[in-house]
């Protein structure tokens, strides 16, 4: 059921399985991470960076689980979620699905708790993540359970959905101008478009997705990362331009973040 290419993305910082993240080849589903209980205690709590994702979270422990559906964030978080092992899924841009009536821009730097996904109660869902063998286990639960539900789009306006697609394909290497043109509206329908539907104009919604992608390739690079490269491949106009935005939406610097 699962679809079985993909590519370990971020560096795991131990070899103990206590934090992963992979890409898959999936229509809606952009990537999974996994992090492990014993590497959270040791933490204040999950760190959100911004980015452009909505994701869907389980927690899940020997008492207990409980899911979560988040939207994208435009500034740094702190989740409390000592005790439990973390599952993430995001969903790929312009293609995350319905879960309820919920309205994209109320999800917009917040996230609210779901008692059942597609018609499975979440406490059923994580006893079926804890008891997994492996992560590609747990990955094909969750498969399964899309392959089955097939959901709806949350966001039903093609002309948004394909501008977002394009900004996740592209890692945020667009412009504003660009993309108008490449969805056939004015600039301005864009931003209205964008505005109502996210509560962020597309040019802030383009920065949070080239800064999630600068991050992965921070991440994986590791303490070797050639910051001008990086910087370069993501559209940033220069090193500087990089290292300053790393600043202004994560409060620290590239070096740090590796740590």
């Amino acid at each position: 059921m699962s679809c079985i290419i993909y590519a370990l993305m971020y560096s795991l910082k131990n070899t103990y399985g206590l934090k992963a993240s992979v890409r898959v080849c999936h229509p809606v589903i952009e990537k999974y991470r996994f992090i492990s209980g014993r590497y959270l205690a040791c933490l204040p709590g999950y760190e959100i960076l911004p980015d452009g994702y909505f994701d869907l979270a389980f927690l899940f422990s020997e008492t207990g689980g409980m899911s979560f559906l988040a939207g994208p964030y435009t500034e740094k978080i702190i989740v409390p979620v000592k005790g439990y092992d973390l599952f993430i899924i995001s969903f790929r841009p312009g293609k995350t699905p319905a879960f309820g009536d919920i309205p994209p821009h109320e999800l917009m730097d917040s996230m609210v708790e779901l008692s059942s996904v597609y018609g499975r109660s979440s406490d059923g869902i994580c006893e079926l993540l804890l008891n997994a063998e492996n992560f590609q286990a747990r990955m094909d639960i969750v498969e399964e359970l899309f392959f089955y539900s097939r959901p709806e789009p949350m966001v039903k306006n093609k002309i948004f959905c394909r501008a977002a697609e394009i900004i996740g394909r592209s890692s945020g290497c667009t412009r504003v101008e660009e993309l108008a043109g490449y969805v056939g509206v004015s600039v301005r329908t864009l931003e209205r478009l964008f505005s109502s539907i996210l509560g962020i104009s597309p040019k802030y919604f383009i920065r949070l997705v080239r800064f999630q992608s600068a991050v992965e390739k921070i991440w994986c690079a590791g303490h070797g990362a050639d910051y001008a490269d990086i910087a370069a491949e993501c559209g940033y106009f220069d090193q500087s331009h990089l290292i300053r935005d790393v600043r202004q939406l994560s409060g620290t610097t590239p070096a740090t973040l590796v740590k």
